[in-house]
């Protein structure tokens, strides 16, 4: 999940921009050089609750977050009832998922420094990618501007 979310061309955030309400639910914040699209990874290990992440950004220049999930019944669940984005890899022809893929958007909500906070719940044993893309206007600015990270 990791790779997939990350790929090539990101680099690590700091960790107080992206934080969790237990010890359990660990969050990993990434920015994508070029896009400076902000992707993050949210792996929550307690066996028996559920968390909540926030991602604090200091800009209004993002849009609505898109959420992918990696989901099972519990930690110890076997390959049959795990999905990620809604999809199942189990006796997946030529390694091709079955089942629709799903997303679910989070909307932004005002921050006190003036930028936008984002707050995604995390079930028990399961995990989550959230990409947070810079909306077209602030990125051509920035690119007019030349000051998109490479």
């Amino acid at each position: 999940m990791f790779q997939r979310v990350a790929g090539d061309g990101v680099q690590m955030l700091q960790h107080t921009d992206a934080t969790t309400n237990t010890p359990a639910c660990h969050a990993w914040p990434l920015l994508k050089a070029g896009t400076l699209e902000v992707r993050v990874i949210i792996i929550n290990k307690d066996p028996t609750s559920g968390c909540s992440a926030m991602m604090q950004l200091s800009s209004t220049s993002y849009g609505t977050a898109s959420v992918t999930r990696l989901l099972a019944p519990s930690l110890s669940s076997n390959m049959n009832f795990i999905t990620l984005g809604g999809q199942s890899y189990l006796n997946a022809g030529g390694g091709q998922p079955s089942g629709t893929a799903v997303s679910e958007a989070v909307t932004p909500f005002p921050s006190g420094n003036g930028g936008l906070n984002y707050t995604v719940k995390i079930p028990t044993g399961s995990a989550a990618a959230v990409t947070i893309p810079m909306l077209p206007a602030a990125l051509l600015a920035l690119v007019a501007s030349k000051r998109v990270l490479r």
